[in-house]
């Protein structure tokens, strides 16, 4: 979406003031002038954010994903609920936990294109062909996340979520929790389940499972001091 696309741009940009706060502004300041409508507040908070938002995105949906539609999104959704926020110092989590709504509403979108889609078995479509300049270990690299998160995809909705804010992007389990909307001990056995499961698909998949065997045997020598 570029900058002079009519719409949900034109909504954010109504929000944005004529002058930021310093660059020095805690999270937390700049949290509360959120809050007040200080003018200037939220061009300074997309400043700051953005980079992080656009991570998140990323890491929860893979290759294929709108950035700048979802961002957009995420941002219309936390400028319009940020007077909700008690705790000015979490409005990372706080935008992260929107992040995920909206990764999760784009996934829905997802499996419904996937079976609308017009072809014989709705599978996730072929990585591209090889090119001549492309290293095999790249090509495998890029194959591996083509891999991982088809996987991913089969988990789907919120077992999918609840495994990329914890393993992948490293959420403690109450902030996992809290993020989704359960208890400790509920997000604790989702979280096995959904783990078990990512494991076994990873395990019946011949290359995947062939790097995984390869990570922990590099890990085992790095322990253990022994060389190439």
């Amino acid at each position: 979406m570029s900058p002079s696309t009519p719409g949900s741009v034109a909504r954010l940009v109504l929000l944005r003031g004529d002058s930021a706060p310093e660059p020095s502004t805690s999270d937390a300041e700049l949290a509360q002038a959120l809050i007040r409508r200080d003018k200037g507040a939220s061009q300074a908070a997309w400043t700051r954010f953005q980079p992080m938002v656009r991570g998140h995105l990323r890491r929860i949906l893979g290759p294929g994903l709108d950035e700048d539609d979802l961002s957009q999104e995420v941002f219309l959704r936390f400028f319009h609920r940020i007077g909700g926020l008690r705790e000015p110092a979490a409005v990372r989590g706080f935008l992260f936990a929107i992040c995920l709504r909206v990764a999760q509403k784009d996934l829905r979108r997802r499996w419904l294109r996937r079976w609308l889609r017009l072809t014989d078995s709705g599978a996730v479509p072929e990585a591209p062909p090889e090119h001549p300049g492309v290293e095999s270990s790249e090509r495998e690299a890029r194959d591996a996340v083509r891999r991982y998160y088809a996987i991913l995809d089969a988990v789907g909705g919120q077992g999918r979520s609840l495994f990329v804010a914890r393993y992948i992007e490293g959420m403690e389990l109450a902030g996992v929790a809290h993020m989704h909307g359960l208890s400790v001990s509920t997000t604790q056995r989702r979280l096995a389940r959904v783990a078990a499961r990512v494991d076994a698909m990873v395990r019946r998949d011949p290359a995947l499972s062939e790097l995984a065997r390869r990570g922990a045997a590099g890990r085992s020598k790095a322990e253990t001091g022994e060389a190439d």
